[in-house]
This record gives C-alpha cells, structure tokens and sequence, in this order.
C-alpha cells in the first residue's frame, strides 16, 4: 500500500538530481500527492481494462472484424503490442477465477504489477495468502517471495507441471532494427540459455556482408492482416498468435 510522504518542518525543497531549488509556483508536496493520485486511477482503470477484455474475449465479438484473435483485436484497436493485448487478457482471465485478488486490487491494496504476479501461481485454494503475503511485500521483492512460498508448498511433481505449462519464448523487432526476447523457463533449463548467450552469443559478430543485407533488406508487401509485432512460443513449441 502506498504510504503518505511528509514534508519536513523547514526544509528546502530541492531537485534530487541538481540540488536546484524546487519551482516557487509549487505547493509543497503537491506533486507527489498528484502522482499518488493519478496512479490509483490508473490502477482503477487498468483492472477495469483487463475485465473489459476479458469479457470481450468471451462474448467473440472480436470475430466479426476478421480478426485472429481477440489479442489481436484489442492490439489494432488500441494500437498497442500484440504481447501487450495478450498480457491483459490473461490477467483478467485469471481475476474472473481469483475473487480475493480481485477485490484486492479493487479496493487499492495491492498494485497492477502484484496482480500480474499473483495470477501467474494463485488459484482458488492458495489465494488468500498470497495475497495477504502480496500486501505486506515490495512490489521488488514479490517474485522472490512467491518462488520462496512455492518452494515450501508445492510438491516436486506440481511444481514441474506448473513450470512446464508456463514455458514460453517471445521476440519482437525493437525500433532500432535489433530483435528483442524474453522467455519464462524451469531455473535449469533457463541456466543452460544464459550460459550460451554469455558464452557464445555475445561474442559473436556477424560477417559484414551478412549485417548489410539485414539492413538494407526491401521490406515485403504487406499482408491482408498486420503482421505479428510478437514471436511466441508456447510449451509445446508451437508458433502463438
């Protein structure tokens, strides 16, 4: 829960980062309490997003303008990332099953980026301490926490299958022509990828004839359909949309 910042009795308001005087035309404290202000609503709406989505997923409304899925639906019609759509779309797949979360995230006590952690491991049986477990930990931390409560609560053969299931390995083209991953493996197999990236990858420099043509590559004609702004692969090695 956000806590509130007093403004010490005297001092002089100053830029962290300069050590230059605050703007005179500033109340105290007033921007601080603005930001807290407009990130609660942000948190609001964001929950209230992640259900609208949700609920439009499930009615297939998203079908009758040809779209793959309802990810990509929302992603064109909010001109966002694709990964992005598919994100909301889980959070609030899950919170439509994880009432205590929910109501929690409701009422102000637990952040967007909790949420998004709790329902990667919460369900009906466990959520109520790892929500009361999320509310008295660091946003930084949570991860850390969860893996440490799973670890103590989960048995070996639950713990694989949950971590199977979850695997995935995403990619997209970032603005600067550079290809940009992210991935969520079990801690072994995950160690095996950064031991050949730091060892392999990192070190390697492409011929320059191979860079140029990357570069300098004629885009194709575009598709009926916006391509794909995410790569992803799910468990079972298929191509996600």
């Amino acid at each position: 829960m956000v806590m509130p910042l007093a403004e010490p009795v005297g001092a002089v308001r100053t830029h962290r980062a300069t050590g230059r005087a605050a703007p005179a035309s500033v109340p105290s404290g007033n921007l601080r309490r603005e930001v807290v202000e407009v990130g609660r609503l942000c948190s609001l709406n964001q929950r209230r997003l992640v259900h609208l989505v949700a609920d439009l997923d499930r009615s297939r409304e998203w079908l009758f303008d040809g779209s793959a899925t309802c990810a990509h639906w929302v992603a064109r019609a909010l001109d966002i990332e694709v990964c992005t759509a598919r994100e909301w779309l889980r959070i609030g797949t899950k919170l439509q099953r994880l009432a205590i979360i929910d109501e929690a995230f409701a009422a102000g006590r637990i952040s967007y980026s909790k949420v998004r952690a709790l329902t990667r491991v919460a369900d009906a049986d466990n959520e109520q301490v790892l929500c009361d477990l999320a509310e008295r930990t660091r946003a930084g931390d949570l991860a850390r926490a969860l893996a440490a409560w799973l670890g103590r609560h989960e048995e070996p053969d639950e713990t694989e299958k949950r971590q199977h299931e979850a695997r995935f390995l995403s990619w997209h083209l970032d603005v600067d022509g550079m290809v940009v991953g992210s991935f969520r493996f079990p801690a072994a197999m995950a160690m095996i990828l950064i031991a050949v990236i730091e060892s392999w990858i990192m070190r390697y420099r492409p011929p320059r004839d191979l860079r140029r043509r990357v570069v300098v590559a004629r885009p194709r004609a575009r598709p009926a359909h916006p391509p794909r702004s995410c790569g992803r692969r799910s468990a079972n090695n298929e191509l996600m949309p």
